[in-house]
């Protein structure tokens, strides 16, 4: 439980409670309730509750979580997420986003390759015409630096970034 920016003279306040129990070896399962108490609000008040899943096994994770509006006892997101380890090289995941409240939803796809010589690619691409990708390249075996280059574009806003970095450690 959290108790924060409580002030019982304005009458504000936000009350936290978190669940979080191991069912099985491989299930989890969780709950989230926020409760927020503030005079310059709509309404003065709101809650909301959270429900969340993880199921592991070895080669893969299967998680999800949903919010629940307490007022009007409706689901406002869920949240889906796959990870998948192919190989000691490959892994992918894909995971989905929705908000029902902004009618919303947007999926993302993601990998990571593990290249011989210290070269690591991760890249994403998503419904929203987003791609992006990293290159991490060991510089030395001695010496802990990494290359990193980095790009994302986004097709619709037809916005770029690029990037160049050195990792130490």
């Amino acid at each position: 439980m959290t108790l924060a920016n409580l002030n019982p003279f304005n009458g504000n306040g936000v009350f936290v409670a978190q669940y979080l129990r191991r069912l099985t070896e491989r299930l989890d399962l969780g709950a989230e309730f926020v409760y927020q108490k503030d005079p310059r609000m709509p309404g003065g008040q709101i809650s909301a509750l959270s429900y969340a899943a993880r199921y592991t096994m070895p080669d893969y994770i299967f998680s999800g979580s949903t919010a629940l509006n307490s007022a009007t006892a409706s689901f406002t997101t869920a949240h889906l997420c796959y990870y998948h380890k192919q190989s000691d090289h490959l892994q992918f995941g894909v995971e989905l986003e929705a908000n029902f409240r902004m009618q919303d939803v947007n999926t993302t796809f993601a990998y990571q390759i593990e290249i011989p010589d210290s070269i690591i690619l991760r890249a994403c691409c998503d419904t929203n015409w987003t791609v992006g990708a990293v290159l991490e390249k060991k510089l030395s075996k001695q010496f802990p630096f990494t290359l990193a280059l980095s790009g994302m574009l986004n097709h619709v806003k037809s916005q770029g970034r690029f990037g160049i970095g050195l990792i130490v450690g």
